[in-house]
This record gives C-alpha cells, structure tokens and sequence, in this order.
C-alpha cells in the first residue's frame, strides 16, 4: 500500500508543473499519462480517470497551502529578521505556481475545488495579515505599512513576474527577479534599522531551490 501511494505521488508530482504553467482544461488522457511516464493504463490502474488525477493534485496543494505556517506573536523584532526571508521563500513557492490559468480552469470545471482553494487561499491570507500586524506592533517593519496592501502586492507582482512572457520583456532572469523583488520588498516595509539584518539572515542559497524551479517550469 505505501508503495501505491509513493508511486501516485511520483506520478502526481510530475504532472503538477504542466499543469501550473498549461492549466488542464483541454489536456487529454493520454498526455497526461506521456508526462507521468507510464501508459494510458497504468494511469487507470492508479488513478481511474482524468477527474481523479486533477482532483488528486489539487486536494495535495490545498493540504500544502493548508498547512503552510506563518510565525506570529513574536514580540521582539529580532525574531523577525529570520522569520521574513523565510515567510518571502514559502510566499514565492505558493503564489508563483497559483497561476491565472490554474484557477481559471479550476472554477470553470471543478467549482467545489476552487471554492476549497479560495477558502484555503484566504486562511493563509490571513496569517500573512497577521505575521504583518504582529511585525508592526514590535517595530519591526514601518508604522506607515499597510499590510492589505503588501499582501494585495504579492498576489499581483509574483505570479505575474514568474512567467515566461516577463522573463522575456524584461530581460531578467528568474534570479533576478526573486532576489531584486526580495529586496524592493525589504525597502518598502521592513524599518531603516532591521534592513541589514534581514539580508545577513539569508541563508546561503536561500531561494536556490525556488529559482531552479521555476527556471525549470519557464524553460529559462
């Protein structure tokens, strides 16, 4: 039995990049057992149909976004020199694969999904909400913040620069972007004295792993 599973996951996992990228309104049966690299019938045997699949991947992320973790109530802004590079890693990991395509295709064909999804989405929006508030009271970032706002940037700015199209028009590599926005970020919201910290608590290669994915997906 944990064999079965481990091996639906591999085969999951290998679909899930398409799809982000794609979506998966129009894909086909058998392309999506071309991608998993097993037959049309192998993907039966696991999964039954496309239904399964698609419903199979989508309830995986809504236990990854469920279970994401936002650090609050620290009431020294020290604790969130190291807290924020990590909270701006997972934000990137998240809303970069949370592509217009994908929930467009999810609410057209899987309306109970996208409304878990959205239920999802808004729980960790309000966690965010609160690593913001909490960060405030202590000092960390700026009085003048508005964290709406800086969560209402996110949602817009990373899914849209993490495409191929930006990559192309603006002549940056995926690097660029993580590591430019990380630190336009860090000017717009964290205070004057904490700035430094926040860059000497990156951890070496701290986004590595985030920009080899999506340079992999964007084919940069």
């Amino acid at each position: 039995m944990r064999d079965r599973e481990e091996r639906k996951l591999q085969m999951l996992m290998a679909v899930q990049e398409t799809v982000i990228v794609h979506g998966f309104a129009g894909i086909k049966v058998d392309e999506l057992a071309k991608i998993m690299n097993v037959s049309r019938a192998k993907l039966y045997q696991y999964f039954g149909s496309k239904d399964a699949v698609i419903t199979a991947m989508v309830q995986r992320y809504l236990d990854y976004v469920s279970a994401m973790t936002v650090p609050t109530e620290m009431r020294q802004p020290e604790a969130y020199t190291a807290a924020f590079p990590q909270m701006f890693s997972a934000n990137v990991a998240y809303l970069g694969t949370t592509t217009a395509v994908f929930l467009r295709d999810l609410q057209q064909d899987y309306p109970q999904l996208y409304q878990k999804f959205m239920q999802a989405r808004h729980a960790y929006e309000q966690r965010l909400l609160a690593f913001y508030r909490d960060g405030q009271a202590s000092g960390f970032f700026m009085p003048e913040l508005k964290p709406h706002l800086a969560v209402l940037q996110d949602k817009q700015v990373i899914p849209a620069m993490l495409t191929r199209e930006f990559l192309l028009s603006s002549g940056d590599t995926v690097s660029d972007l993580i590591n430019g926005y990380f630190d336009q970020v860090v000017r717009e919201t964290v205070a004057p004295e904490y700035r430094v910290a926040v860059h000497q608590a990156l951890a070496p290669g701290q986004f590595d792993r985030i920009i080899a994915t999506y340079s992999r997906i964007l084919m940069v």
